[in-house]
């Protein structure tokens, strides 16, 4: 399954079954009928029926990107809150601590980002890869 960047495609044209990963950490997956939850397809699949409006999936880690089967329960909207409310839960952190590659300052990412996340912003990300870009051109000027 091939996962596409934003804005490369027209969305009527991106293949049945591509993954994109929302700004709030869902998945979303394209179906026949066009870009579903994929938590929700999945919960789907498993309990063997659609889902009705007011069931809602729970991710029982609190990971937003996690959708194997044993980490979704499928509830009502009272038992979801009650799930939260009462028995206190605690989630994956949305946001997690990184310290900046060129400047060394911690900064927050949310959690799903974490790992394409290197710089704290475009201007340390900027001067890095003008120093790669350097670092290739003498390497290549060496090897020639």
């Amino acid at each position: 399954m091939r996962n596409y960047r934003a804005g490369t495609l027209p969305s009527s044209e991106f293949p049945i079954g591509t993954r994109r990963v929302r700004s709030d950490g869902y998945v979303n997956v394209k179906a026949e009928h066009g870009w579903q939850l994929e938590h929700r397809v999945v919960a789907e699949m498993t309990i063997g029926r659609g889902l009705e409006t007011w069931e809602h999936v729970h991710h029982m880690d609190g990971d937003r990107a996690n959708n194997s089967p044993d980490n979704l329960s499928v509830m009502t909207n009272a038992e979801h809150q009650r799930f939260h409310d009462h028995l206190g839960v605690q989630h994956a952190p949305r946001f997690v601590t990184l310290v900046c590659q060129h400047c060394g300052v911690e900064y927050e990412v949310k959690a799903y980002k974490r790992d394409e996340s290197k710089y704290c912003s475009n201007a340390c990300r900027m001067p890095a890869m003008w120093e790669a870009r350097r670092h290739q051109a003498a390497a290549l000027r060496q090897a020639s």
